[in-house]
């Protein structure tokens, strides 16, 4: 259930979330990012794609970060898809 509210002003609004719409939130930044920080990996590989040599060692490091938090609000299962869907090999 969501409630909104403003404060006297009329220039706040709040807004209540169930847990599950928090957690589904969550779940999609971070399918969101994984397939951004994938797709970046990949292109530093093949060399379809500029990427700064900072950003690619970065990346290399982030991916691996992303997918434990990933599995951790996802799940195994739905981290397992993800790392097929992307490509990714530990």
């Amino acid at each position: 259930m969501n409630n909104i509210e403003q404060d006297e002003s009329g220039t706040k609004v709040w807004v209540q979330l169930e847990w599950e719409q928090v957690d589904a939130m969550v779940v999609k930044e971070l399918k969101d990012s994984i397939e951004g920080t994938a797709q970046m990996v990949e292109a530093a590989k093949s060399h379809s794609s500029w990427v700064h040599p900072d950003d690619a060692e970065h990346n290399l490091k982030l991916l691996p970060a992303l997918f434990l938090v990933y599995q951790h609000w996802a799940g195994e299962e739905a981290a397992a898809e993800l790392k097929q869907q992307v490509g990714y090999e530990a």
